[in-house]
């Protein structure tokens, strides 16, 4: 079940390694032999976005978001477990909200082709709602621990 869990945070590393040779590619081929290729262009583009969407799912996971650690740990014990149920069920919101809107861009890009590499857009538009989908999961699982300690 870890290997599950530690999943998105092995692709998303994957992922930033393969950008950062393709990136490294496509500056040599510009500035030393001066051309180009519009689809490793493309492909960087839309491996950055799953890049980043997996990014923020894994940073919900390990629920590193930002808070004002100085007012949360001047609270007491109770409250502040409050203030995290409050701060996991707007995540959660929010979370559905892109996991409801990434769909719709699936959805209305799939028939999309892009410009040099010929794939549908929504294979960029569909990182947006596996990273949504994914901290949905993860604010259900931080909420019913901290829900558990109350």
């Amino acid at each position: 079940m870890k290997y599950l869990t530690e999943l998105p945070d092995v692709i998303a590393g994957l992922v930033l390694l393969v950008l950062a040779i393709l990136l490294g590619l496509l500056a040599i081929l510009r500035y030393a032999f001066a051309t180009g290729f519009p689809g490793l262009e493309e492909l960087a583009t839309i491996m950055f976005l799953w890049f980043a969407f997996l990014g923020a799912a894994v940073a919900a996971r390990r629920q590193m978001h930002f808070r004002l650690g100085f007012l949360f740990a001047r609270l007491p014990a109770r409250q502040q477990r409050i203030v995290l149920l409050l701060a996991h069920t707007c995540t959660f919101v929010y979370a559905t909200l892109l996991l409801w809107s990434g769909l719709a861009l699936v959805v209305l890009t799939i028939d999309m082709q892009t410009g040099a590499l010929s794939i549908s857009r929504s294979v960029g538009y569909s990182s947006l709602a596996a990273g949504a989908a994914l901290i949905v999961v993860y604010s259900v699982i931080h909420f019913a621990r901290e829900a558990r300690k109350l």
